[in-house]
């Protein structure tokens, strides 16, 4: 025997892993790459090539370990029907390769062409290895050959959409590395008793050339590997257009909601605007009738007008609020800090908020030091203590109980405002510092202050964040109280 031919035959199982391991890695990779919503047709149909190459992956594994290990009968006609049944992939794919430009190619020929292999392979003693011939001649080398030329095919039939991504070499390659892998896998077969299997097979190859066909079955199955890499780059530079499409979309779509909010400024500012003068008037009117003809007027008629009094200041708070709002939208608005403190600040406003608290039977405790000075805007933070103060006596039945509490930390100080009022679902929680992110309150038999808008907290927040802060809250859930918290950097 040829020493060269003993060496190849000793080293055979790390070329059947060499040859294993190229469709391993190229199903996987197939079947890894991202082609969902693909606008390349080829994607739609890779699954196939890919269970080909897994399958007939896990058939060479099988014959490396018998080669190896020695031969069992079971595990050896497993193998081979994993290699049958890999051939089958192989062949529909091609065959959906060539449909995919036009060239269609009927589906039942398969069926037909097993049928020819089946009964031919009766007629002679040894059915097996007749079998297996055959169906290399019938099955994979077709399969290849339609899969090869496809691909050519298929670049050309793309080709206006795929000239531009550089991947006519990986086309090409493929397709070529295709039909010669073919020829070596599905021409070069067991020897036989009958044309060509007699003349052209294993043996007869390597007396040839010496070298045996499996280096060259491997060295193509790299090359495919390779090429087949290289086309699935189209999906990756697909993936990324869709990404910057999109990421397109939501800029343009950012940009139009950008002027949708500075008109909606525009329009809260303008609107509170020219609700402000008849709103005057009829507030001035109001107070100097009641002012000067209260005595002259029926009852009646004063109870109306106050009425008309306090509507008009419950109106001037919402008009407050909205240009408030809309001057905090502004981008280059810059709070003007002083060094105050922050104690005397929260005092002044329980003492203003003290008389409401006292007609709603609520008590409002203090646990704060003395002095904390902090840099701040103190019309602003007073509007923040104001806010949450009075939020929590409206929404605290009578009776109730309301904490303030300062904390000190290393650079900042905790406010919370604690109370054991009606509290919030989760859901509410998630909507209560957004614009008119009122919880309406209405029907609960709670006796509470259900006046305003849900500006309040939306203000508080953006004024706390503009000095450095932050603002949030804690609740329970519904009928437990709620505990809101703010923090602002303190002054060394």
């Amino acid at each position: 025997m040829d020493p060269s031919y003993q060496w190849f035959q000793n080293n055979l199982d790390y070329i059947f892993f060499v040859y294993g391991l190229a469709f391993l890695i190229l199903g996987m990779a197939v079947l890894l790459q991202a082609k969902k919503e693909s606008d390349f047709n080829l994607a739609r149909i890779l699954w196939l090539f890919a269970s080909y190459c897994l399958i007939h992956s896990i058939s060479d594994f099988i014959h490396m370990w018998l080669f190896t290990k020695g031969t069992f009968d079971l595990i050896h006609y497993f193998a081979q029907f994993l290699s049958y049944l890999s051939f089958i992939f192989l062949f529909e794919f091609g065959r959906r390769l060539l449909g995919l430009t036009n060239k269609n190619v009927d589906w039942r020929i398969l069926p037909i062409i097993y049928f020819i292999i089946f009964s031919i392979s009766l007629l002679f003693n040894n059915f097996w290895v007749t079998i297996d011939i055959l169906i290399g001649y019938f099955v994979r080398v077709p399969g290849g050959i339609m899969a090869g030329v496809g691909f050519f095919l298929y670049y050309n039939f793309e080709k206006k959409n795929l000239i531009q991504l550089n991947v006519k070499k990986y086309f090409y390659i493929a397709g070529a590395a295709l039909l010669a892998w073919s020829f070596f896998c599905g021409m070069v077969r067991t020897k036989g008793d009958f044309f060509p299997a007699n003349i052209l097979n294993i043996e007869s190859f390597f007396l040839a050339v010496n070298i045996p066909v499996y280096i060259f079955r491997s060295i193509f199955a790299l090359i495919v590997t390779w090429a087949l890499i290289g086309i699935l780059k189209i999906f990756n530079w697909e993936a990324k257009e869709r990404l910057k499409k999109a990421k397109r979309k939501l800029e343009d779509q950012n940009l139009e909601l950008e002027k949708l909010n500075e008109l909606k400024s525009e329009f809260l500012r303008r609107a509170s605007h020219e609700l402000k003068t008849p709103l005057i008037s009829i507030k001035g009117f109001s107070d100097l009738i009641l002012s000067s003809y209260t005595d002259q007027l029926d009852p009646v008629i004063i109870s109306n007008l106050r009425e008309i009094n306090d509507g008009c200041e419950r109106l001037q708070n919402i008009i407050n609020n909205l240009l408030k709002t809309s001057r905090l939208e502004s981008p280059d608005l810059e709070p003007k800090l002083k060094n105050e403190d922050l104690s005397f600040l929260i005092k002044f406003c329980v003492h203003e908020l003290q008389t409401l608290a006292k007609r709603r039977n609520q008590s409002i405790k203090l646990e704060i030091q003395d002095e904390i000075y902090v840099n701040m805007e103190k019309e602003e933070i007073h509007d923040v203590l104001s806010n949450l103060l009075i939020n929590a006596i409206k929404y605290t039945p009578p009776m109730g109980k309301i904490e303030i509490k300062t904390e000190l930390q290393d650079n900042s100080v905790v406010v919370s405002v604690i109370d054991n009022g009606i509290g919030f679902t989760n859901e509410q929680k998630n909507r209560i510092f957004q614009q008119f992110g009122k919880i309406e309150r209405y029907g609960q038999g709670l006796d509470l202050g259900i006046d305003g808008t849900g500006l309040g907290l939306y203000i508080s927040k953006r004024i706390v964040e503009l000095h450095g802060g932050k603002v949030w809250m804690e609740s329970e859930g519904k009928n437990k109280g709620a505990s809101f918290y703010f923090t602002l950097p303190t002054v060394k």
